[in-house]
């Protein structure tokens, strides 16, 4: 789960370790909770576009992973 708290129009994208995208959201709402728990363990890369952040991490999931 990633827990994002923000008031402006993000877009939440998730890729695995080759670069295919397994995951795409786009938001605007203050809160958002967001469920990985069908994605299988492994290195991921999320990004987190918005108008003001433009950021990227490497996330590591596993079936008990919770992302705030």
């Amino acid at each position: 789960t990633i827990d994002l708290n923000s008031n402006e129009k993000t877009t939440i994208n998730i890729y695995t370790v080759i670069g295919k995208l397994v995951y795409s959201k786009e938001t605007s709402k203050f809160s958002n909770i967001i469920d990985l728990s069908s994605l299988t363990g492994g290195i991921y890369s999320l990004r987190i576009i918005s108008e003001k952040n433009n950021d990227a991490k490497q996330i590591v999931i596993t079936n008990s992973t919770t992302l705030h």
